[in-house]
């Protein structure tokens, strides 16, 4: 026995020699290895993962959250529309465990996007790709349904556990003059959905478009697109038009004709059809 400072008394015969060599070099090896309840689990559910939740924060709504992302029986849900709000809500209930299904009244999904923003600013090829990744998550999509017309909405009250509608804005804004129920007058919700859904359109040679939005520039484009004419009307300033700069920009660009300080009171029609407008000069 050796007494050593402050009293300590320490056994030399029961001191284990601390031997170094080339391995004190090495760096610790974490072995990652499954949990017995999670691999005995046929569903495969992160069982440890959510009672660590409830153990440590007492999150029952994390939890829920960790439990659903693996949970073999979700709630079913019904989502009407595949526009950018049905799709949306698709990819968020997909990724938190629900299986959706998707019921889409158009032969191709995608909304608004699809039959209201013209291929140019957004190529069909590249929105389907965007909607075949979110489809991949496991959703369902059926199209050429109309709920109310192909399928009650009672059906499917009875046969999911929640609805989501997802319609859209899809009907367009039209100008209160005399003659406005002429044939060949469009709103531009209608002229660009015909147009997007491969529908031929006789246009003529000449074509007028009212508004200053973005929705008149892509109507305006498009139809120079189909070989028109066209004539952008609107009653204020450029500076007021609420259309986005650069969409004017490149409208003047592709020689489309601005008329500002103009507004429509009627429309000559003859046969059914427009042949002129009669306007006015606003101050």
């Amino acid at each position: 026995m050796e007494k050593l400072p402050l009293g300590l008394v320490i056994d030399l015969n029961q001191v284990v020699p601390y031997k170094t060599g080339s391995w004190r070099t090495l760096m610790p090896v974490n072995i990652m290895q499954t949990p017995p309840c999670t691999n005995s689990c046929p569903a495969g559910n992160d069982i440890r993962g959510f009672l660590r939740v409830l153990a440590e924060k007492e999150d029952y709504e994390q939890a829920w959250h960790v439990l659903t992302r693996t949970n073999p029986l979700p709630a079913t849900i019904a989502v009407i529309g595949s526009g950018p709000a049905g799709l949306s809500c698709a990819f968020h209930l997909a990724k938190r465990g629900f299986k959706v299904k998707i019921f889409e009244a158009n032969s191709e999904p995608g909304g608004m996007m699809r039959y209201g923003i013209p291929p140019y600013r957004l190529p069909n090829y590249i929105l389907q790709q965007e909607i075949d990744n979110i489809l991949r998550l496991g959703i369902e999509l059926e199209c050429n349904v109309k709920v109310g017309v192909n399928i009650p909405l009672d059906q499917l009250i009875r046969e999911y556990n929640a609805i989501f509608l997802g319609i859209g804005a899809q009907i367009g804004t039209s100008i209160n003059v005399p003659g406005k129920e002429a044939e060949n007058i469009y709103t531009g919700v209608d002229f660009l959905k015909q147009v997007n859904s491969g529908k031929w359109m006789e246009i003529g040679s000449d074509v007028v478009v009212i508004g200053g939005g973005n929705t008149a520039m892509d109507c305006a484009r498009v139809a120079k697109r189909l070989g028109a004419n066209v004539s952008v009307v609107y009653r204020r300033t450029r500076t007021e038009m609420p259309a986005i700069t650069a969409e004017i920009d490149e409208a003047m660009e592709e020689r489309i004709m601005f008329r500002y300080h103009t507004n429509p009171v009627k429309f000559i029609a003859d046969e059914g059809r427009v042949v002129g407008i009669l306007s006015v000069q606003m101050e």
